[in-house]
């Protein structure tokens, strides 16, 4: 229970942005724009779940490193970790901004709110390295 700690409160901690984000996408641009954050929520959550998962992951392995005090090794997982979560958050964000309408219509996302969510969701992608690689080095 110790070691989820921080993934669980890294989620209430989305989960809240994502409340904040709602009111005020609603508030603010109608109940199309609603719509279209709340279409999108679910993929977005999955990709920062792994993002944050995957992080927590990384850093044990490189935890485990320097309390023995493989040095040389604890490095090359550092150096391992960020490649491997800055190509594969560069090859999701791709593949989601091919396919963001794609997406948006199998996730059966209402015809007035399909055009704003995925544009919403090509914002997210075009972030999405950045989310990946801030995760990575928040737990490292």
């Amino acid at each position: 229970m110790k070691f989820s700690l921080p993934m669980i409160v890294g989620n209430l901690f989305q989960q809240a942005y994502t409340i904040v984000d709602s009111a005020i996408v609603g508030h603010y641009n109608g109940e199309a724009a609603l719509a279209a954050v709340g279409a999108s929520s679910a993929l977005t959550t999955i990709f920062i779940c792994v993002a944050i998962g995957g992080g927590i992951g990384a850093s044990v392995i490189i935890s485990q490193h320097f309390g023995a005090k493989r040095f040389a090794r604890m490095k090359s997982a550092v150096y391992t970790a960020l490649l491997t979560f800055l190509a594969v958050s560069v090859l999701l964000a791709g593949v989601g901004l091919l396919c963001s309408e794609q997406i948006m219509t199998a996730l059966k996302t209402p015809p007035d709110a399909l055009e704003i969510a995925a544009t919403y969701l090509n914002i997210y992608f075009y972030g999405l390295p950045f989310l990946f690689l801030y995760n990575i080095l928040s737990s490292l």
